[in-house]
């Protein structure tokens, strides 16, 4: 996968399992060189429309169970 736009929206979402009956929220971690990405990245949240900051390499939210997020990630602009 090659990213020449530089921004990614993505789903992160748990699965429902039925065993092991799974904890209140998983950690769901995002490498960004997998989508593409390389250096800073600014991450926001769609949802709420908060930014959630600088990033490098990996991120990882907590997810609820039967839970999803929706985010947007974007290389840093220099």
């Amino acid at each position: 996968m090659q990213n020449t736009g530089g921004t990614i929206q993505f789903l992160v979402y748990t699965k429902n399992p039925y065993r092991p009956i799974p904890a209140d929220s998983a950690k769901v971690s995002i490498n960004f060189a997998q989508l593409g990405l390389s250096g800073p990245c600014t991450v926001r949240d769609l949802w709420t429309g908060k930014e959630l900051g600088q990033v490098a390499g990996e991120f990882a939210p907590y997810v609820r169970r039967h839970g999803a997020k929706l985010y947007r990630i974007s290389k840093v602009k220099k």
